[in-house]
């Protein structure tokens, strides 16, 4: 019984650790942002300007407490600017601004000069004007169209959005839990699981690839009493294709599915002399392998890189093969297991281009 427990608090220690590890990753981009793409004021600029920004850039001047700025693409063509403002209360106000086309090209050449090393220009005094209506080129639109916006920002690049994936190399790594759920659960215990793997973007949503994967766990307690302490390994080499679906800007579902070699081996430490022969050996092993498949479904999240594509997902797994029988007689009962070996695992993994 204290085996059992000490079990038990291993694999509740191990899922948290996964959820510890993926869970600022998902806390950081969820939810999603908005479709409206971003607009650079500057390549070498960050998409989000902070208050240190917005001092070296002198923007909005006239505005008290402003903490942010980020421009983006209005659906009728010009650039909003969303300034995120600080009451004296504490609270944070969102105050959105449309730009015309003269406005934004002063700031966009005051980025220029920044990022160039040069000092800005004094701003021109403000001539008010109280008789002008203000209302009048909007009045005489579409005779008198507004200004054109600047361009839309790449997808990717200096933005820090997701990058494509298409004629990429990318390496990822996995961590996760896995158990048996055939007949062969007489003999395995649930076990760790961690692997590498290489994958091509084929196009954006087809990834060929290549896995090797590691299993660590124990034997079942009631074997292990009659047979010794010892330890349970499982190992694979996997060709996979991955196909997946976006959902969202950042957000996708996908379906993975592939075939190859897989081990499993129970280990016993030690020596052991048999009486036949008289040899002795140092540690005994039984192992299982055979060629099989396995399939895997999940959620992807496309993580912010300037050059890479990055990625993490979390997939809940199926892996079959072919097995020989075991029949292992003890003292009190015989434990025997045949027909398929079949696992089921949750994995996290991080992906990132090579």
């Amino acid at each position: 019984m204290p085996r059992m427990v000490i079990r038990h608090v291993y694999m509740g220690l191990l899922c948290g650790a996964v959820l510890l590890v993926a869970g600022p990753l998902v806390a950081e981009t969820w939810p999603p942002p908005p479709e409206t793409a971003a607009v650079l004021l500057h390549q070498d600029l960050p998409e989000t300007l902070d208050r240190a920004w917005i001092e070296r850039l002198d923007l909005f001047p006239g505005v008290a407490g402003l903490q942010s700025v980020r421009f983006g693409q209005a659906p009728w063509g010009s650039v909003l600017a969303r300034l995120e403002v600080s009451e004296d209360g504490g609270e944070v106000r969102i105050i959105v601004r449309s730009l015309a086309g003269e406005t934004w090209r002063e700031l966009q050449q005051r980025a220029q000069l920044v990022a160039a090393g040069e000092p800005l220009p004094p701003r021109a005094p403000v001539v008010e004007e109280p008789d002008v209506d203000p209302l009048a080129e909007a009045r005489a639109w579409p005779e008198t169209p507004p200004p054109p916006s600047a361009p839309l920002a790449a997808a990717s690049g200096p933005t820090g959005g997701p990058v494509p994936v298409r004629g990429k190399w990318l390496a990822l790594v996995e961590a996760g839990v896995r158990t048996n759920v055939s007949s062969f659960e007489t003999f395995f215990t649930p076990m760790g699981q961690v692997g590498v793997a290489f994958a091509y973007g084929a196009s954006e949503r087809f990834l060929p690839g290549v896995s090797f994967g590691a299993g660590f766990g124990d034997m079942q307690s009631d074997f292990e009493d009659e047979f010794g302490d010892g330890r349970a390994n499982s190992f694979s080499v996997t060709l996979t294709a991955l196909l997946r679906q976006p959902i969202a800007s950042r957000h996708s579902l996908y379906v993975e599915g592939g075939g190859g070699f897989f081990l499993r081996s129970l280990f016993w430490g030690g020596s052991f002399y048999n009486p036949t022969t008289g040899d002795v050996t140092q540690g005994r092993v039984v192992e299982q392998s055979d060629f099989g498949w396995t399939a895997r479904v999940g959620w992807m999240l496309s993580r912010n890189h300037p050059r890479r594509p990055r990625f993490l997902d979390v997939g809940l797994g199926f892996q079959s093969s072919s097995a020989d029988p075991w029949i292992f007689t003890g003292a009190e009962k015989t434990y025997f297991a045949s027909g398929r070996d079949t696992w089921v695992f949750l994995t996290v993994r991080f992906w990132d281009g090579i």
